[in-house]
């Protein structure tokens, strides 16, 4: 099973088998591998961590601090790769395929520590980091895209101030 990553509300109900170019940015949406084993009674238990993980491509690898994390390499050429789980005697694969045709945003969630009912409100000259929420065209959702490694915020939007002398907007 594969599922968006990050994670997002509902996104454990997604299941993924194609990977975008993420806006106008080189970098890949990312994946996040499970291996479910299905039990007589129809339930299933997760048994990733008992598994041995293989991807087909060596320019596409996991990562992520349990190593469950697909990525493809912006270097890469590969138009697809089959992740393999492997718990003997159970082996199960999975195609993903990875498309060039970027993703657009569809909406940005902007939010601050300093926000209150709506508004940024705060005392003079304070500062806060912008959070930013980016709802792509596919139905996956960035939540903290600033903070994640692999998204260019930058390569993706700009940010200005309608109103310089009230509120500045700085990198």
């Amino acid at each position: 099973q594969a599922s968006p990553w990050p994670a997002f509300e509902g996104s454990a109900e997604m299941e993924v088998s194609t990977l975008s170019k993420i806006g106008a940015a080189s970098n890949y949406q990312r994946a996040r591998i499970s291996a479910m084993l299905a039990l007589s009674d129809d339930s299933a238990v997760d048994v990733t961590e008992l598994c041995s993980l293989r991807v087909s491509d060596r320019s596409v690898a996991f990562s992520g601090d349990d190593g469950r994390t697909l990525v493809r390499s912006s270097f890469s050429s590969a138009a697809a790769a089959s992740v393999t789980a492997i718990w003997a005697p159970f082996v199960a694969s999975k195609h993903i395929s990875f498309s060039a045709e970027p993703l657009t945003i569809l909406g940005i969630e902007l939010s601050t520590d300093l926000e209150q009912a709506g508004t940024f409100s705060s005392e003079l000259n304070a500062n806060a980091q912008l959070r930013v929420s980016l709802l792509m065209s596919d139905g996956t959702v960035l939540p903290d895209a600033q903070n994640l490694g692999f998204v260019v915020i930058s390569d993706l939007l700009t940010f200005g101030s309608s109103d310089p002398a009230a509120l500045t907007v700085g990198t």
